[in-house]
């Protein structure tokens, strides 16, 4: 996906997921999904998911367009994490 694309797709996954989570609280806890290929608009997305819908962590995988997490251009997403508390549950691709 491009990034415009990708990241319309994960605020909708995003806002259903806290929806479905709200409606049954005691069943279900929320991690929020984001889109590498923004890194600044997911280090927003993972603040929001933090602070506004209430989700306990962050779901990525492992590369996006053979790019790994470890190349500097996604310090945003782990600047995000360290400044929410949030942990990061990479999976595999």
């Amino acid at each position: 996906f491009d990034a415009d694309e990708a990241k319309a797709m994960v605020t909708r996954a995003n806002d259903y997921l806290a929806e479905r989570c709200a409606a049954h609280p005691t069943r279900f806890v929320g991690m929020t999904s984001i889109a590498p290929q923004d890194p600044e608009w997911s280090a927003a997305e993972i603040r929001r998911g933090a602070r506004d819908l209430g989700f306990r962590g962050v779901m990525v995988n492992s590369h996006t367009h053979g790019h790994y997490l470890d190349e500097p251009q996604f310090d945003p997403i782990f600047r995000a994490l360290a400044d929410t508390g949030q942990p990061l549950y990479i999976h595999p691709q």
